[in-house]
């Protein structure tokens, strides 16, 4: 047995935990002495969670019954804990959490650190459990009185969750900011916990939402590579979805949808914990492509799934499908959406507009319904509350929305703030946005020398990002403001799904099908099927071909106007 227990730390080590998951199996049938026996169900349940096995819970489950001790059993449920969430239990979770502060209590409280660690776990699952959630947001204002030095992982881990609440909450972004950076540190945090751990994801939140997309990106990074090091299902799913905010709003949209795909294809292994927001940042990439039946198709998927149904992250599906709804012509249902949208969130006592960005929808709704006061009184608090928290990308996407609501006139006055304030913002398909509808509001002014003129760069940038829908936005206007365009054919890399672009530009990089596979989690059948698609469609027979054939695709202009 315990040569079995040595070969699966090696394992793990190489990063193969389905491995050390069948080698602790094996110990488990030898079978260990009775006082072993919980030991090592927390080394199979642990390697079972990274390898994406459904039944680690059940593992650890056992373990905790097994264990007598109180301050070891307090160590075992907070692993319980983290696991239960990953999985969608988030209700178990909290239990868990809230069983473990108890036993370590009941044994004298003797580890201040893994004190800090339960409280961070359950104040994690309790700000989207619905009962729990006044008692989550009182915990995190006494600890906000006397944060915590970031001596110990627990501290960390309380930091994190403290910048994540203020950021919920909407308070200016600097204080969440600055203790989102404490928490992580140089990596520390996620080297503490893993990439399967919950603290770090609240203190990336605060980065993300705050527009510092450079920390936040960094700290991806770390998570992704220590998922890829320890072969973990779970933390790669998770990182992946980290991954696919920041590309969708940085505007790298194939990236977007290629990393929303991969966290979501991870459900199958059990992952769960960002599931219906998955669903939802991948509906946002699909509507800027313009391929609304497939947004509409994942936003059905996250509504159907009753785990998250009474989640603040149903506010996301619903606020994704007031964006499908506008963008087909239904302002009716795009306004009851986004509605709604906004009544889930007030009631998960998420006042930022960073993360909520409801408002602005329903008063585009509002104003194409005929309801312009009651539109004007909905981006006016939205405009207000983003001033407030002062990250530039809500503050523009506000201001947008003010301008189409207003109209022309005033309304372009703000559109053309917008661009001003997105310009100094990460968030290149916000700023691209605001661009294609203030050049659009310049041509129905009839100003049409400066609407070409930027209508030209928000085109420009569109074809850039493959901003597909917002492009042949920009192209009309520039058609109707009298200029000619190119006609762009699609081929090359634009040919190439998302899935199939990520293998080829890891192909291109001289690495084997099978490093491809392990970098992305994913079959070597799988990527041998992708590879002759795009030999296929680049007309190239051999990986050989792949950079020139990606970097010429890359380079070709975008479709500009000829006069």
């Amino acid at each position: 047995m315990e040569r079995l227990r040595e070969a699966a730390r090696a394992a793990l080590a190489a990063g193969a935990p389905s491995s050390a998951a069948e080698l602790l199996g094996r110990a488990l049938r030898e079978p260990p002495p009775a006082e072993e026996r919980a030991a090592l169900l927390v080394e199979l349940g642990r390697a079972e969670a990274a390898a994406g096995d459904a039944g680690a819970p059940e593992r650890l489950r056992e373990a905790v019954t097994l264990t007598a001790e109180p301050g070891l059993r307090a160590e075992r449920l907070r692993d319980l804990g983290q696991l239960l969430y990953l999985t969608g239990q988030p209700a178990e979770a909290a239990s868990a959490f809230e069983r473990g502060l108890a036993d370590l209590a009941q044994a004298g409280d003797p580890d201040p650190s893994l004190r800090a660690e339960l409280q961070a776990g359950w104040l994690t699952v309790a700000r989207i459990v619905v009962p729990l959630r006044a008692r989550a947001a009182e915990l995190m204002h006494e600890i906000a009185e006397r944060p915590p030095d970031p001596d110990t992982y627990g501290e960390r881990a309380l930091l994190a969750q403290l910048a994540g609440q203020l950021t919920f909450e909407g308070e200016p972004r600097e204080r969440a900011l600055e203790l989102a950076r404490l928490a992580l540190g140089d990596g520390d945090l996620i080297r503490a916990e893993t990439s399967d751990g919950l603290s770090w994801v609240a203190a990336m939140g605060a980065l993300g939402w705050g527009d510092d997309f450079e920390a936040y990106e960094a700290a991806q990074e770390i998570a992704l590579e220590d998922a890829r090091r320890r072969g973990s299902v779970i933390g790669f799913a998770t990182a992946s979805y980290g991954n696919s905010f920041s590309n969708y709003y940085r505007g790298r949209l194939l990236d977007a949808i290629a990393d929303a795909q991969q966290a979501i294809a991870a459900e199958r292994e059990g992952w769960q914990h960002f599931l219906p927001a998955a669903r939802a940042q991948l509906a946002w990439a699909l509507i800027e492509r313009g391929e609304l039946d497939a947004a509409a198709a994942e936003l059905r998927r996250a509504r159907d799934d009753a785990t998250w149904e009474r989640s603040s992250m149903q506010a996301l599906v619903l606020e994704a499908e007031a964006r499908v709804h506008l963008a087909r012509g239904h302002p009716d249902r795009a306004l009851e959406a986004a509605l709604e949208a906004g009544r889930v969130f007030d009631e998960a006592g998420i006042l930022n507009p960073s993360i909520r960005p409801w408002r602005a929808g329903a008063a585009v709704a509002a104003a194409q319904l005929g309801e312009r006061e009651r539109a004007e009184e909905l981006i006016a608090d939205g405009l207000e509350r983003a001033r407030r928290y002062g990250a530039p990308r809500p503050i523009g996407v506000a201001l947008v929305a003010l301008g189409l609501v207003r109209g022309d006139g005033s309304g372009l006055e703000s559109l053309e703030e917008a661009v001003g304030v997105l310009a100094a913002s990460p968030a290149r398909i916000e700023h691209a946005r605001a661009l294609v509808l203030h050049g659009a509001a310049l041509r129905r002014a009839r100003r049409v020398a400066p609407a070409r003129d930027v209508l030209r760069r928000g085109l420009d940038q569109c074809a850039d990002l493959g901003a597909l829908a917002l492009e042949r936005l920009a192209a009309g206007e520039l058609r109707a403001a009298g200029a000619r365009l190119r006609r762009r054919r699609i081929s090359g890399a634009e040919a190439l799904t998302p899935s199939e672009l990520r293998v080829a530009e890891l192909a291109a990089r001289c690495m084997s099908n099978r490093e491809v596979a392990e970098a992305l989690f994913v079959s070597l059948r799988t990527v041998e099927t992708h590879l002759t698609h795009v030999y296929r469609k680049l007309e190239i027979d051999s990986r050989s071909g792949l950079a020139a054939a990606l970097g010429r695709s890359a380079s070709r202009p975008p479709s500009v106007p000829a006069s």
